[in-house]
């Protein structure tokens, strides 16, 4: 080890002769000063306006630095203040004062030193998830078939390669295979055997719980779906399956009936839409395809949330008379020793979180999602949410998309491990009417596949007990006291995956897992209702899909780039023999800039159709 004095100089090798002095970093003593101030100031800016955001992690980091920086400069100021003094009562001749005064003066500035130096900032230490006990249920179980949540499996339902793009396109997910794994689910999770019937009772039990009486969907009420849209389809981050959507609106309109124009999927945070829309339009084109608009004071939260526009809520939930709740399979957030906000605010993105994107202001929430930043039970307002008569007071299915799963809120689709997945896609899909129950199954699988936030169930602990919380908040949203909203329990294993009601133990969660290799239910649409045709045309010369230049049977980003390519002179010709009418959706009779406007108009959703439609 070199001594200072060795680390100071260059010796040369050969004679051991000092060179010349090893320049000493100067500017390094000014770096605890700058950053103290910085931090300061930043403090300050941010709390004094809003003082909550103290809690906030970034301010929680900023703190110790400034504080730091407030000793450091009090102890310099006030040694130098006493040190003045001393000098003044020594040339007084006052030794006993004048030499006391240089003694603090002294160790004042050594204290403020050894604070400033000897402190290392406090990081925000976001913790990793420990388990809890199993099969010990809590809450009430919810639906026709108490605490019943239905999982089906099929591989051949995915096909990405894992590094094209983009996941979500029509080719790399089997319409066909997944129809089929919806109209089972759906069926099992009331225990009936055709896709009609299984409705009907979803919105009697529905129509029931809200003292509506014992009817069923009535022409004419309307139906949002709220999916997941939080990272818009960029790249290729995890999103909603559209095929997942097309399949819930293949129900909706050519079973249960439902008017397509009375059908609303919205994201309300969120605003590209597009490759849902490219997928489904086809078939269902007057569906509504994100209405991002809000309502005023739609929401009342049991802690004091100060933004004004949290408290809305999107206009397709609260005009509707039905919710269906779309989540995807995703953990949210992943433990950091150095948290920052990029690791993400909460511990799974399932059904609970997916209302958050009902509100129209998100960040505004974040602090009190963090549950980990809690050393136990904690309020959060996933639990206003599940049980606001605008969202979880209305919902009559809660589906979690599990075709694709993300390890991280904004990461690409990550592939599964163990039995049944195996090293591929989870190609999975989850229903239930306990929105506790689904979610607690949901992040059962996820905590076999990764390390979770700690306390990522906490929302859960406390929507089961919402009555009596562990955290002891008194949760009232939109000012009513509720009962339990559903029933929590993990599983005994990772490999049995069973629950009390498998095991007939308890009266807690009956995971049903469905194959798909079983007869279809049969699909009877009502009376009157002409189905609608769920396969698009094939693009011939007498039939054109007009923006579908590559001939593959959809409208995406695909087409928008191979017209770009074109109008660039990268290319010469699209790659289906029709791509050339097919481009020209404005009808002018040749493809030029303002077919491209109009296309990338659709795909952000900013026009229903084209103008030669």
């Amino acid at each position: 080890m070199l001594n200072k004095e060795e680390q100071d100089v260059f010796v040369c090798p050969k004679t051991g002769k000092v060179i010349r002095s090893k320049p000493k970093k100067k500017w390094s003593k000014w770096l605890f000063p700058f950053t103290g101030f910085v931090a300061l100031i930043w403090f300050l800016i941010r709390v004094i306006p809003k003082p909550s955001r103290a809690s906030y992690p970034c301010q929680r980091a900023s703190a110790p630095l400034a504080a730091s920086f407030v000793v450091w400069l009090t102890g310099i100021f006030g040694s130098s203040v006493l040190l003045r003094k001393s000098g003044k009562f020594l040339r007084q001749y006052r030794y006993i004062t004048g030499v006391s005064l240089l003694v603090v003066a002294v160790v004042l500035a050594g204290v403020s030193s050894a604070y400033v130096f000897n402190k290392e900032a406090s990081a925000v230490t976001a913790e990793p998830y420990t388990d809890q006990a199993a099969n010990e249920p809590i809450g009430t179980a919810k639906g026709i078939m108490a605490g019943r949540v239905s999982w089906i499996h099929d591989p051949n339902a995915t096909k990405w390669d894992g590094s094209s793009n983009y996941w979500y396109s029509d080719n790399n997910t089997d319409q066909t295979v997944v129809n089929s794994m919806f109209d089972k689910v759906v069926c099992s999770v009331v225990n009936k055997n055709d896709v009609s019937s299984a409705w009907d009772a979803l919105f009697k039990y529905c129509n029931n719980n809200k003292g509506n009486g014992n009817v069923g969907y009535t022409s004419g009420e309307k139906i949002a779906i709220k999916v997941n849209l939080n990272n818009k389809y960029s790249g290729n981050m995890i999103d909603q399956t559209p095929h997942m959507v097309y399949a819930v609106l293949n129900h909706l309109v050519n079973v249960v009936g439902v008017k397509q124009s009375d059908i609303t999927v919205f994201d309300s945070s969120r605003t590209n839409i597009a490759p849902i829309k490219s997928r489904c339009s086809g078939s269902f084109p007057n569906v509504i395809y994100n209405d991002t608009s809000l309502a005023e004071n739609s929401i009342t939260y049991s802690k004091s949330i100060t933004s004004a526009n949290s408290r809305k809520l999107g206009s397709p939930a609260v005009n509707a008379k039905y919710l269906i709740n779309m989540a995807i399979l995703k953990r949210h957030g992943m433990p950091k020793s150095d948290w920052i906000e990029s690791n993400g605010n909460t511990g799974v993105t399932l059904c609970g979180k997916n209302l958050v994107g009902t509100t129209g202001d998100i960040k505004s929430l974040h602090v009190d999602l963090r549950d980990w930043n809690e050393s136990g039970a904690s309020y959060t307002p996933i639990v206003d949410l599940m049980g606001s008569k605008n969202l979880g007071g209305k919902t009559v299915l809660y589906i979690v998309d599990g075709l694709y799963s993300g390890n991280l809120w904004n990461s690409k689709p990550q592939k599964w491990t163990g039995a049944p997945f195996n090293n591929d896609w989870p190609s999975s899909i989850l229903v239930s009417q306990d929105p506790v129950a689904i979610d607690s199954v949901g992040l059962d699988f996820m905590r076999s596949q990764w390390t979770l936030l700690k306390n990522a169930d906490n929302y859960l602990h406390e929507a089961a007990k919402i009555d009596a919380p562990p955290s002891g908040t008194s949760y009232k949203p939109d000012g009513v006291a509720l009962k339990s909203l559903g029933v929590h329990e993990h599983w005994n294993n990772a490999n049995d995956k069973k629950y009390t009601r498998n095991l007939g133990t308890g009266n807690g969660i009956e995971l049903i897992s469905v194959s798909n290799s079983t007869t279809t239910p049969t699909m009877t649409p009502k009376p009157n209702v002409t189905p609608t045709n769920t396969n698009l045309p094939t693009a011939t010369a007498s039939t054109i899909i007009y923006g579908d230049v590559n001939g593959d049977k959809a409208i995406n980003s695909l087409d928008f780039a191979f017209m770009r390519q074109y109008l660039l002179g990268a290319i010469q010709s699209f790659p289906n023999n029709t791509g050339n009418k097919a481009a020209d959706v404005d009808g002018s009779g040749t493809f030029n800039a303002i077919d491209f406007a109009y296309m990338r108009q659709y795909l952000l959703g900013m026009i229903d159709k084209f103008p030669l439609n």
